[in-house]
């Protein structure tokens, strides 16, 4: 997490979530949250993803999301379930 202060409020705030990925073969981060607050000063959130994301890349990181879970696909286990759902809903045999 990263915290923007002028004047001894806090103005902005970033988070940023590090995982292994074997697919990649390295690091992947991905930024969660880029946030700045009211009457805030020009440029606290580009300034906010500048420095996170420099940070990622400083620990290591391969890739680097900017907006994670975007156009992501469900993981297969829901997407079993679901067609096991629209299965039963057809009156098909279920398997397991």
């Amino acid at each position: 997490m990263r915290v923007a202060e002028a004047g001894g409020r806090i103005v902005g705030l970033a988070t940023l979530s590090l995982r292994y990925q074997l697919g990649l073969g390295g690091l992947l981060a991905c930024l969660e949250r880029v946030r700045g607050g009211q009457g805030r000063a020009p440029g606290v959130e580009r300034a906010l993803r500048r420095e996170t994301l420099g940070r990622a890349r400083a620990l290591g990181a391969v890739r680097v999301l900017k907006e994670a879970n975007r156009n992501t696909p469900p993981p297969r286990a829901a997407q079993l379930r679901a067609r096991a759902a629209a299965a039963s809903a057809e009156g098909l045999p279920q398997t397991a």
